[in-house]
């Protein structure tokens, strides 16, 4: 494929690929020369994994998060990192970015649970689902954002998370410290957390630096999703530690200054006698350079992808009206109802009420887990001028245990 050969080309041939292209995306040079550090000492088997191989950074304007996770993904399919004739040590990628307003939960995690649903909609916060693992983050302008794409052998996240430190020090004089979890803290406060993909052949591993972001944004979405009942959950549950802006700290940082303190760092431990120190500015919505990414970025924004990919749950409730109480039991699995049951106690017209629960509770099976699924259960069949206002209530309160199909978009 001569797009995907172009594509692996750009990530070695460094500026002299983009002049001879011609191609539209920026490229520049760091402020400062930088020399390799890790050469090859006399006397050393030949042996690839003692030489450093060659690196080059991708910078982007893009601040869509889905178009941004996207990238990571079409990288981690498509780009042939490892070792080949022309790069015996293999390649490496840094991509730094950042997104709009955004909380993005791990692969395995469920959004009521790490995020308040509501909130986020009312702040105009999207909800995104990475594919690597790990907990929730939040993100917005005032977070950076820093892929490392390698092969799998030269996987390597405590190195990446040193790196970061010592572009820290050398950039704004800022000393962080790698903490027992592998997150970068300042004083004993969290500035960066980070998670992986390893595949067979190919790896990355990304990490959030917060420069200065929304702190109340932060602090208000990243807060379970306020229920009525009790939700149970297998997913994977976020470790809540305190942070800090490390702009609180120096006022040197800036987002500029610290990706070019980090891109320098990185460029530092790679060889770059082929391509020279130099940083690329791409465009991650552009098929040209990665064919078929569209598809990707659809996947990211669906409903299927967002909610569909939530842990298997559990949600119980006791619903208490002036009329009486209903019991509400829900499971849910891949964003679908698997099990509902609706029981009334202590009502008028019980038998007629549970009738009609009982149909709303199959109505519901296999169904998406939002308020649409409930108001179509709820349909004005089963209204009647006994109980039509005991049906309505009963609907609107289950909205609080569903998620919210407005949220979801």
């Amino acid at each position: 494929n001569n797009k995907l050969t172009k594509m692996a080309l750009l990530a070695l041939g460094g500026v002299r690929l983009a002049r001879a292209h011609g191609c539209a995306h920026g490229v520049r040079r760091f402020r400062r020369s930088i020399t390799c550090t890790a050469t090859k000492q006399e006397g050393d088997e030949d042996d690839a994994r003692k030489d450093p191989p060659t690196g080059v950074v991708w910078t982007t304007k893009c601040t869509n998060p889905f178009a941004n996770l996207a990238l990571e993904d079409w990288v981690y399919d498509h780009l042939p990192l490892g070792p080949n004739a022309a790069n015996p040590s293999g390649r490496s990628v840094l991509f730094l970015w950042r997104n709009d307003p955004v909380v993005v939960v791990g692969r395995n995690q469920h959004p009521f649970v790490e995020c308040n649903l509501q909130e986020m909609q009312r702040r105009g916060v999207c909800l995104a689902r990475r594919r690597s693992g790990g907990g929730t983050v939040y993100h917005d302008h005032g977070n950076l954002n820093c892929t490392f794409f390698t092969s799998r052998e030269l996987h390597d996240k405590v190195g990446n998370s040193e790196l970061m430190a010592d572009a820290l020090l050398a950039g704004c004089n800022i000393k962080a410290k790698l903490n027992s979890r592998n997150d970068l803290a300042v004083l004993g406060h969290k500035v960066s957390g980070s998670a992986y993909k390893l595949g067979n052949r190919t790896a990355y591993h990304h990490c959030t630096l917060l420069l200065d972001v929304n702190e109340e944004n932060l602090h208000a979405c990243l807060k379970p999703t306020p229920i009525s009942g009790t939700l149970t959950s297998k997913g994977v549950k976020s470790e809540r530690s305190p942070i800090v802006n490390l702009r609180q700290h120096s006022q040197l940082v800036t987002y500029d200054t610290v990706c070019d303190a980090i891109g320098e760092q990185f460029l530092s431990r790679c060889d770059t006698t082929v391509q020279g120190p130099s940083v690329i500015e791409i465009d991650p919505t552009d098929e040209t350079l990665f064919p078929g990414i569209a598809a990707y970025r659809e996947e990211l924004e669906s409903y299927n992808w967002k909610f569909g990919c939530t842990p298997p749950f559990e949600y119980t409730a006791k619903e208490e009206f002036v009329w009486g109480i209903v019991d509400v039991a829900f499971r849910g699995r891949k964003g679908l109802f698997t099990e509902a049951a609706l029981t009334v106690t202590t009502a008028t017209e019980q038998a007629f009420l549970q009738d009609m629960l009982d149909q709303v509770s199959n109505s519901l099976i296999h169904q998406p887990y939002t308020t649409a699924s409930v108001d179509k259960a709820f349909g004005p069949s089963l209204a009647s001028t006994q109980t039509s206002s005991m049906v309505d209530q009963t609907r609107l309160r289950l909205h609080a245990a569903v998620f919210d199909s407005a949220t979801a978009a």
